[in-house]
């Protein structure tokens, strides 16, 4: 996830990474686990959630989760 993040500009950089810490802080379980090219976030090995910069915006990308 930190390489992710290091590849971006600002104020790209430091808007995913305040999405990153309000994910981890609202699913504090959730686990980072990098899979085609972005960063998602699992929890019981479904992905519920995950982020990812593009070059003219950047896309907050929710899964459902049925726990």
């Amino acid at each position: 996830m930190e390489a992710y993040l290091a590849g971006l500009e600002e104020p790209e950089q430091s808007t995913l990474e305040a999405l990153r810490r309000s994910i981890l802080a609202a699913v504090p379980d959730a686990v980072e686990c990098p899979s085609y090219g972005m960063p998602p976030f699992r929890v019981q090995g479904k992905v519920i959630a995950g982020f990812a910069a593009f070059k003219n915006h950047l896309a907050y990308l929710l899964h459902r989760f049925v726990g």
